[in-house]
């Protein structure tokens, strides 16, 4: 394999564990806070449930202080607690609406809009005998200025005041009540089915997220440990250590040996075509220089055999020189010998 398609293969393993983890990663986010969203919409229903449960608390309360007591500061809350409701003034969140609109922002199924509605409907039917039993403190005391009603004695004002106490009165309170306490259970139920959901889905995706983040670092740290073997096993040694080898080489010494004595016979590392090569090399330069040696000695037996042959030539020249000089002397000689023989001719 090379190591260019090795690379290029890690990095979309890398690229696919990392968009894995990171859909994980994403998942665990929106489910935090799908969680967090369901949380808070429990608790602003359980509170808008409470709001109601305080709100009837608070008129019971404030109506029967009022009518035991005259005191005009209790009519005032109970007033108060009715213009909250009914979304005229503003609540302690600073608020300004009814107790209905809150119901419809709060987006509850039809039966938990129903307990609650059903409650205040319940609640507003009481205020219609607490409004009766404030009409008649309130003309009682206009009709007796100045009297301490906690000492009063009259028979219609004491039958008016045990109103706010009897069973009747106690009874409708509870019934006030108990679709309150139906709506927190519904509420309670559907909340902790989205809770439960986001937790599953959040815990799923903890669990692959883990899972995927752990496979992406042994696959890291695997792939770390296979490239390096990779590499090692290609060059087939240290690359510092093989850039020293190529340094002696580079300064004339074929003789290097770029592999250990325990690699010898591994045939995929660079060493080993290096050593090969610089084995061929050294061969060829050996080879070279046994035949330059060879031709040198050709060369000198043949220098040798060249002077002994232009020794041999002198002397065959000087032989040569010695017969034409005797040749010279006979053909005198024989000229000699015509001009006698002419002469002789001549006086015969």
């Amino acid at each position: 394999m090379k190591i260019k398609n090795l690379f290029i293969m890690a990095i979309i393993l890398c690229v696919v564990l990392s968009a894995v983890v990171y859909s994980q990663l994403i998942t665990i986010i929106n489910s935090t806070n799908e969680l967090e969203r369901a949380l808070q919409y429990k608790m602003d229903a359980i509170l808008l449930a409470q709001e109601m449960t305080e709100s009837s608390t608070g008129l019971t309360a404030n109506i029967r202080l009022y009518a035991m007591t005259g005191d005009r500061r209790y009519k005032d809350d109970y007033n108060n607690i009715i213009d909250v409701r009914n979304g005229v003034v503003a609540g302690d969140d600073g608020v300004k609406k009814s107790f209905n609109d809150k119901v419809k922002d709060m987006n509850l199924t039809a039966d938990e809009e129903k307990q609650l509605l059903l409650s205040q409907d319940l609640s507003n039917e009481l205020a219609v005998l607490e409004t009766e039993v404030m009409t008649y403190i309130d003309n009682y005391i206009k009709n007796n200025p100045g009297v301490d009603i906690t000492k009063e004695q009259n028979a219609d004002l004491l039958f008016q005041q045990l109103r706010l106490f009897d069973t009747e009165y106690t009874s409708f309170t509870d019934r006030i009540m108990e679709p309150v306490a139906q709506f927190e259970q519904l509420l309670f139920n559907r909340a902790e089915q989205q809770v439960s959901a986001a937790k599953k889905v959040a815990s799923r995706s903890v669990v692959l997220g883990s899972i995927g983040l752990t496979v992406f670092v042994v696959f890291i740290i695997g792939l770390l440990i296979f490239s390096m073997r990779f590499i090692l096993t290609t060059l087939g040694e240290e690359p510092q250590k093989l850039k020293e080898l190529l340094k002696r080489v580079e300064e004339g010494d074929l003789t290097t040996s770029f592999m250990k004595k325990e690699d010898v016979g591994k045939k995929d590392s660079l060493c080993n075509s290096l050593e090969v090569s610089f084995s061929k090399i050294a061969s060829t330069l050996l080879n070279t220089i046994s035949m330059l040696g060879l031709v040198s000695e050709q060369s000198q037996t043949m220098k040798v055999s060249s002077g002994e042959l232009s020794s041999g030539i002198e002397r065959q020249a000087q032989s040569t020189m010695k017969i034409a000089e005797t040749m010279r002397d006979i053909a005198d000689n024989v000229r000699q010998n015509a001009d006698n023989a002419a002469e002789t001719k001549t006086i015969a």
